[in-house]
This record gives structure tokens, sequence and C-alpha cells, in this order.
């Protein structure tokens, strides 16, 4: 088994940022003023499969948005952290309660307020629209662009490094 493969297959959770992974970064507004977001059914297909395999979900996001809280409820997410100015700070608080180690996390990640996490975990993620200096902190960039689907892609790499 190569190191991607065995880093994979240590992650007993996943910690997935929200604008520019979950969604493709683009913010739309109605007449009203009210932000939308466009989710990919498909990630949520995959977070769906994480359950199955009793691998635990959270998203941590600077906006407090009650589109991603109805998402993140429709999903089952397990922890789910919004409005958040120290994403760092969170996640640990997350790690400790977990009882996990780092190496047994994976981060999908887009933007730099989330270096410093991609630094600590065993599986740092970056999606292949994400930023370039992300991609040097991660042991995987995915194929597909933040909003397309690329959450689902990461977790079919995991499930598949425990087959």
């Amino acid at each position: 088994m190569d190191e991607l493969m065995q880093r994979a297959s240590k992650v007993k959770l996943v910690v997935i940022g929200v604008d520019g992974v979950l969604t493709d970064a683009g913010m739309y507004f109605n007449d009203r003023g009210d932000m939308l977001r466009k989710f990919n059914r498909r990630d949520g297909m995959g977070v769906q499969l994480l359950k199955s395999y009793d691998i635990k979900t959270a998203i941590i996001s600077s906006v407090d948005s009650g589109i991603v809280k109805r998402w993140a409820e429709m999903f089952r997410i397990d922890f789910v952290r919004l409005g958040v100015d120290k994403k760092l700070h969170e996640f640990e608080k997350l790690q400790i309660r977990c009882g996990l180690k780092m190496e047994e996390i994976a981060y999908i990640s887009d933007d730099i307020d989330e270096i410093d996490i991609l630094e600590k975990v065993g599986f740092g993620v970056t999606v292949f629209d994400g930023m370039e200096i992300n991609k040097s902190y991660s042991v995987y960039v995915t194929k597909l662009k933040g909003g397309e689907g690329a959450v689902r892609e990461v977790v079919e790499l995991i499930l598949n490094s425990k087959q």
C-alpha cells in the first residue's frame, strides 16, 4: 500500500470546509439580499457513506449560515461549528473532544485560513481549484473542484483505502 493510501486508511474523522469545498465559493444573492449556496448531492451521499464505516464528520466555517445548518442536519454531520473566527482553535477542541490523534483526521480545504490545520492533520486535502499554497501543505489535491463532487472524491479514496 502506498503512503497516500496508508494515510487515508487511518482516517476516523473527516472535517470539511464549506465555501469553496462543499460549494463553488460563489456568492449568490436573491432580490431580497439573501445569500444562496449550491451544494453537490454527490458530496452529501459521500458523507452518508462515511457513516457506514463509522467515520465521523464535521464542518468548520467562518460563516454562520442557516443554509449550511440545514445541509448539515440533512446529511447528519456529527459536529457543526459555524461563525468561527479561529478555525485552528475550534479544530483542536474538536480533536480533543473526539479523542483522536492528528493522523486519524482528514481536513478538506480550499483557502489560506486553513493552512495551519493542514500542517497538523494526517490527511490534509485541498480541492482542485483551491489556493496553490494550500496544495503544497496537502497530501492530496482533488481532481474535482469545490462544489463539484470533490468531497465525494475524497470519501471514495478514504473508503477504498479501508478495503
